[in-house]
């Protein structure tokens, strides 16, 4: 028993995971996020904030409340924003737990009461105003009492759980790429490859160019031919929300690069 108890204690298991924000995170009804955890594939502990006495709710209506959350992803997050509204290239270790007073999670943003302690300047007329300086887009701050000794800080960012993952949603959350669309690019250029037909081929590998194999092939295939910032943006994350793989190979796209440009912002657009 000693050796198993060992071994987990090595693998992280039989200990309390450690909850930087503990009594401190709320979601949009004021209700206390509880820490949690749960042990995954080969012992690996994943760390949350949830909503312990969440009632079941009424399946009729859809529940936008955020009812669990990563611990790993806010506090990530937290770090993020701290480092850039207090002008703090390093936060101390313990910081998190000294300066973050309280943090409510939306249904369409994320809101973190700050220590005024945090703050690299000293001066509380001139504190707000050196934070506001820097603030990601959408992001807002007002002293959160009358004696100044915190500040709010208001983002545009909801954190949601989603099948086992969890996301940030909003203005700052940062670009995320599509990996249907980025599979279907690099699909798209091996067929070409294969096909001896690639633009980067050269004039002798390309007198020897056949057609792909299936409809579907031939179809993917016309996505190595956007231009190139389309390519990068898709690659990078930048695309519109609603454009996905499906959509493009359901429309011919045009030659024109220009109209290319116009196509994908078409096909974002629509439901």
């Amino acid at each position: 028993m000693q050796t198993v108890n060992a071994v987990n204690e090595r693998k992280g298991q039989g200990k309390s995971p450690r909850s930087v924000f503990l009594g401190r995170v709320f979601d949009s009804e004021g209700r206390c996020l509880s820490p949690s955890f749960a042990d995954g594939r080969g012992g690996r502990r994943f760390r949350y904030y949830v909503a312990a006495d969440a009632p079941p709710g009424d399946r009729s209506r859809k529940d936008t409340a955020v009812r669990r959350v990563s611990a790993d992803l806010l506090e990530r997050w937290v770090l993020v924003a701290l480092r850039r509204i207090t002008g703090r290239a390093c936060i101390p270790t313990g910081a998190l737990e000294a300066w973050v007073l309280r943090l409510e999670l939306g249904e369409a943003q994320t809101q973190l009461v700050v220590s005024a302690d945090a703050f690299v300047s000293r001066h509380r007329d001139l504190l707000l105003a050196e934070a506001q300086a820097c603030p990601a887009r959408g992001e807002w701050m007002v002293w959160e009492v009358s004696d100044r000794m915190a500040v709010r800080v208001v983002a545009p960012v909801r954190m949601q759980s989603r099948g086992g993952r969890s996301w940030l949603f909003g203005a700052d959350a940062g670009p995320r790429p599509n990996r249907g669309l980025v599979a279907g690019l690099r699909r798209a250029d091996e067929e070409l490859r294969v096909s001896s037909a690639s633009p980067m081929a050269d004039v002798a590998t390309l007198r020897g160019a056949v057609s792909p194999t299936t409809p579907h092939a031939r179809q993917l295939c016309k996505l190595a031919l956007l231009a190139p910032d389309l390519q990068l943006m898709i690659l990078e994350g930048r695309q519109p929300a609603g454009l996905t793989l499906r959509k493009m190979l359901r429309s011919n796209p045009p030659l024109d690069w220009a109209e290319q440009r116009t196509w994908i912002r078409q096909l974002g657009s629509t439901g």
